[in-house]
């Protein structure tokens, strides 16, 4: 299995944070006609702790259980402001002026974070990260120890070799990415630099991959393109070359159009070609999508063309001074043509996957971030040989900058 490579557009802050934050709590507390002080108090104990991350959380369940808690929405909009976000900075802002009457001197100090955020036009981050962590099947093998072949001879059974069966193994790894945006404007060009790599115990081949986005967008639409070089634990290397239209539908609705052209090492029989159309939902730590893809061999490899649906959800929530993100992905694969003659009677393949992950992280600086993942997938098929599962846990440390 190839390592996910996982696109962050997380952008990089302004100094200041602290001392507005301290200004609105007081200048707005005239207006919070029915403030959830628990939940809120827990907010301003995380900013105070240098955890950002946590802090948005806590603070955008407050809005949600109480819209007219304008401290929240006010520290909301100067957190994502010190993050870099100046999309959603100015958004809250202007609901604060659109849904609230602000006094002079918040009224003075939304105007100056605006000005800020129309003088503010590129901005950076980086991270560096340590992965370390335990897979019961590193090598993505096979539950059964025996394939069956159908021959004029009758049934016969092969034991596979245990390269072909599960795996277990340690594993190290190591991350870097750097990201380079432009906040305002009608465009907003990014870039993004990233490669990481997985060295497994027990003799195993590593994994990795290096990769290179760009990325334009504004209200209206998002597009990019991508270039990436993947190992994947097979060792078949391949060149990936994608690109993507992504339109907004509503504030938590979009419509995303992808192509990817996957360019192997090995040779010309394992090239594909992808096109995709997913349907994204978005909302407060909810996200959903559904996806339809079709995937063209461009040599004669087993199994031919594939169509596959998938379906994913994901919920992000503050849990033990941090924040944990769970994950579900499920995936239908059908081959339009057979995998092999003497295999199941010729029949073309039909996957059935899900995989399931919760990944923890608390910020315990403003550069230092600690992580706990787990994750787990259960593969079934008409063909015994892609029957498989298996399991990860990790943990790990990232650099921030």
């Amino acid at each position: 299995m190839t390592l996910r490579y996982v696109i962050l557009l997380v952008l990089w802050g302004m100094p200041g944070y602290s001392a507005l934050a301290e200004q609105d709590a007081s200048q707005f507390s005239a207006l919070d006609s029915t403030v959830d002080s628990q939940l809120y108090a827990h907010a301003l104990q995380s900013i105070a702790a240098g955890r950002p991350e946590l802090a948005l959380e806590q603070l955008e369940r407050v809005v949600l259980f109480n819209p007219n808690h304008a401290g929240a929405w006010l520290d909301l909009a100067l957190l994502h402001f010190r993050q870099g976000n100046d999309v959603a900075a100015r958004q809250y802002l202007l609901h604060i002026q659109d849904q609230f009457v602000p006094d002079e001197a918040i009224q003075l100090l939304i105007e100056q974070v605006l000005a800020r955020i129309d003088r503010r036009q590129w901005t950076h981050t980086g991270e560096i990260s340590v992965l370390a962590g335990y897979n019961t099947n590193a090598n993505g093998g096979t539950d059964t120890d025996t394939l069956s072949l159908e021959t004029s001879l009758g049934e016969l059974l092969l034991e596979l070799s245990d390269e072909e069966q599960k795996q277990s193994a340690g594993f190290g790894e190591l991350g870097v990415q750097w990201q380079y945006f432009r906040n305002n404007g009608q465009w907003r060009p990014g870039f993004m630099l990233g490669a990481a790599s997985r060295q497994y115990s027990s003799g195993l081949s590593d994994q990795g991959h290096a990769l290179a986005l760009f990325q334009l967008d504004n209200t209206h639409v998002s597009m990019g393109g991508l270039v990436a070089h993947v190992v994947p634990q097979s060792g078949n290397q391949y060149l990936r070359l994608g690109s993507w239209v992504e339109i907004p539908l509503s504030q938590s609705l979009s419509l995303n159009f992808n192509h990817s052209l996957n360019r192997h090492k090995a040779g010309a029989d394992l090239d594909v070609s992808r096109y995709g159309l997913a349907l994204k939902y978005r909302l407060r730590g909810v996200q959903l999508g559904l996806k339809a893809e079709a995937e063209e061999a461009e040599g004669a490899r087993a199994g031919g063309d594939q169509e596959a649906l998938e379906w994913s959800a994901g919920y992000v929530f503050p849990i033990y001074q941090g924040r944990a993100a769970l994950r579900y992905e499920g995936q239908l694969i059908h081959d339009r043509s057979g995998f092999n003659a003497l295999i199941s009677a010729g029949d073309p393949r039909k996957v059935n996957r899900h995989e399931f992950e919760i990944d923890w992280r608390r910020q315990v600086s403003r550069t230092l971030e600690i992580r706990l993942l787990g994750q787990y997938y259960h593969q079934s098929s008409n063909i015994d040989l892609f029957n498989t599962s298996g399991a990860t846990l990790a943990a790990g440390v990232s650099w921030h900058w």
